[in-house]
Formats: structure tokens, C-alpha cells, sequence
């Protein structure tokens, strides 16, 4: 059996996210009228929708992810194809070709473009977004992902531990949204532009707690994970009022609402076979993190990961997919693939 039929046996395994459904069913509203085939894929957003690939010749195509890149110890490589990130589940369901992960058919023309990169926030997103829709456009064919806010939401508490106001601080997270939400828009064209699916941004208070973060008013790891929460929530709430939706044109993807569903663990393993939220599966910096391990050892121990987010089988194959988080700030590979799986089922059925 091949990798990439394992890979979908276990994304098919960990699906919840279907059960999350009914939860999600009002992301569009509208009735289907027509079975959407887009051409293109272009997508928009920070390092959580970025593949990147810099290597050259024979090398190339096979490129690195933000999250906790697959190890194919058969061929001493990482395979780009698996542990996806959530864009890349959407082009994969619609057979749209990254030029970053070619390993399939490494002759193949692109049609799925990232503009997204590490770092990126709503004003960079924003920017990319209006630049690509004057030229070289979209057409009604053209399938947009955005994923934007997480590191605005970042810098908002970092203000707030440098001394800003909490109140004003969350306050300027709805102009914010708002200008995603006008971007979006510009993108949609009344209709003649892409289709665009927007994924809400995941709780940041979820993410692991650094010591070194805490400061000013923001003294524990509680008051960090409230302030936030309450940035991310007002972000996404404004992005859900300003948004243009009427699941013609936009569809909506609550990415929030699947994290929390993902990171609980009221009990563990949890639906998703999440055991760890509270800490990064990596040590190595991303995106140069994979689940190779080092067999010149034993028992055999991983080389990029902490030395208990995994389950090493006999035939030394890692299964990385019990932690929630890859990095700080990174999903790992379950949560990726269930936001993927809400994002294709919300473009295959909305009425685009």
C-alpha cells in the first residue's frame, strides 16, 4: 500500500470533523445549483497555509511545511504530499498542483499558487490580496483560501504586556477584521472574481505558554490564554459581521470552533487521538521539522520532535499526529487535516 493511501486511511480514521458538521452548516446558506470545478487555487494568509520550497534541479518540488513534515525513511526524504496543510487538503480533493510539491509528477503545471508567507499579517495579506486581483486576477474559477489574523492578534498582546490598554487594544481588532473582510470582497467582485474560503483563526490563547511572554498586567499563563482568547474571538466575531457571505461567492470556515474541538481533552485520547495541547511537537525550528528517526540508537528516538510526542512502531515509522501543536504558533498535521476536510466540504457544497 502507498504512502499517500495511508495518509487517507488516517485522515479518513480521525474525521470528527464530519460530526462537527451539523455545527458548521450554516457556513454557507444557500442552495447548490451546480458542481464547482476550480482551475486555480491561490492562497493568502501566514506560515500555517505556506509550503515552501527552495531547492533547486533534481531536489525541487518537494517542499517544507510549517508543521511536522511526513519522513519517507524508504527514500531518506520528506514527502511534501503528506501531513498536508490545510490549503493543500483542499487542492489535493480538487487535483490542483502546487509548484512547491510536484513529487508526483514533477513535469506537472502548477495550478495552485502560494502567496501566503511566514510572518504575514491582515495589512501584508490585504496587500497581496488586491495586487493579485488587479493582475493577474481571478476568474470565477479561481479558488482563494485566506487565513490571516494570528499575528496581529500577537502583536495586540504584546502591546497589552508593553503597557497598552486591554479594552482599546481588543477594540481595534474589528477595523482590523474589516479590512480583511473588504479585501475578500475586492477578491469576489459581486461575483465575477474567485471564490473565496475564509477560514476564522484558531483560539491563539490555545497556543503553548512561554514564561518568557508573560509581562506587565499579563502576569500568568491563565491571564494570557483570557487576553488571548478575547482578541481572537473579537477578531473572528467582526470578520463574521463585516464579511460579505452569502455562500455564493464566500464560504466560511470555522476553524475556530474545529481547534476547540480538536485541542479538548476531557478525554484522552480525545475523538481526533489528541493527547498533548499544551506543548509543541517540535524542537526543531520550522519549517525544518519531520518525524525521521535516528535507528543508529536504541530504543530509537526522533530527531526533530520531543522525545514523547510520538509512537514509533516496529518498523520505525512515527505517528506524530497525538500532539495538537507542531510549533508555537503552528498546527500539527490532525488539526491541518481537519481543517482542510471542513474547507473542501464547505467548497463542494456551498453554491459557488
Amino acid at each position: 500500500m502507498s504512502l499517500v493511501s495511508l495518509s487517507a486511511r488516517f485522515f479518513t480514521r480521525v474525521s470528527p470533523a464530519l460530526v462537527i458538521g451539523a455545527l458548521l452548516a450554516s457556513c454557507g446558506g444557500a442552495t447548490r445549483v451546480s458542481t464547482f470545478a476550480p482551475t486555480s487555487l491561490v492562497v493568502f494568509g501566514d506560515e500555517n497555509s505556506v509550503i515552501t520550497d527552495t531547492a533547486t534541479g533534481a531536489t525541487a518540488g518537494n517542499g517544507l511545511k510549517y508543521t511536522v513534515n511526513y519522513w519517507d525513511a524508504t527514500n531518506s526524504r520528506q514527502d511534501c504530499r503528506l501531513n498536508p496543510v490545510w490549503p493543500q487538503y483542499v487542492a489535493n480533493s480538487f487535483g490542483l498542483i502546487f509548484a512547491q510539491c510536484t513529487l508526483a509528477n514533477p513535469a506537472a503545471t502548477p495550478t495552485a499558487f502560494v502567496q501566503a508567507a511566514a510572518g504575514d499579517r491582515v495589512a501584508s495579506v490585504v496587500t497581496k490580496m488586491n495586487a493579485y486581483a488587479a493582475s493577474p486576477g481571478f476568474t470565477t474559477k479561481t479558488l482563494v483560501t485566506v487565513m490571516a489574523g494570528q499575528w496581529d492578534i500577537l502583536d495586540a498582546y504584546n502591546a497589552v504586556v508593553a503597557g497598552a490598554d486591554r479594552a482599546t487594544t481588543v477594540a481595534r481588532m474589528g477595523p482590523l477584521a474589516g479590512n480583511l473582510a473588504t479585501a475578500i470582497s475586492n477578491v469576489t467582485n459581486n461575483g465575477n472574481g474567485g471564490r473565496v474560503l475564509v477560514a476564522t483563526v484558531p483560539d491563539v490563547g490555545l497556543t503553548p505558554c512561554d514564561p518568557a511572554s508573560l509581562g506587565g498586567v499579563i502576569t500568568t499563563c491563565l491571564l494570557r490564554q483570557q487576553l488571548l482568547s478575547d482578541l481572537t474571538t473579537e477578531f473572528n466575531k467582526q470578520l463574521d459581521l463585516q464579511l460579505s457571505n452569502n455562500g455564493y461567492y464566500v464560504g466560511l470556515v470555522r476553524a475556530a470552533v474545529i481547534a476547540n474541538a480538536v485541542a479538548n481533552l476531557r478525554v484522552i485520547p480525545n475523538g481526533y487521538g489528541i493527547i498533548n495541547n499544551s506543548v509543541a511537537a517540535c524542537v526543531a525550528a520550522l519549517p525544518n521539522c519531520t518525524s525521521r528517526v535516528n535507528t543508529a540508537v536504541s530504543p530509537v528516538v526522533p530527531f526533530d520532535l520531543v522525545a514523547d510526542s510520538v509512537v514509533i512502531n516496529s518498523s520505525n515509522v512515527v505517528s506524530v499526529y497525538t500532539y495538537f501543536w507542531a510549533g508555537p504558533t503552528h498546527f500539527g498535521p490532525t488539526v491541518q487535516a481537519q481543517i482542510g476536510a471542513e474547507a473542501d466540504r464547505i467548497a463542494r457544497n456551498n453554491p459557488f
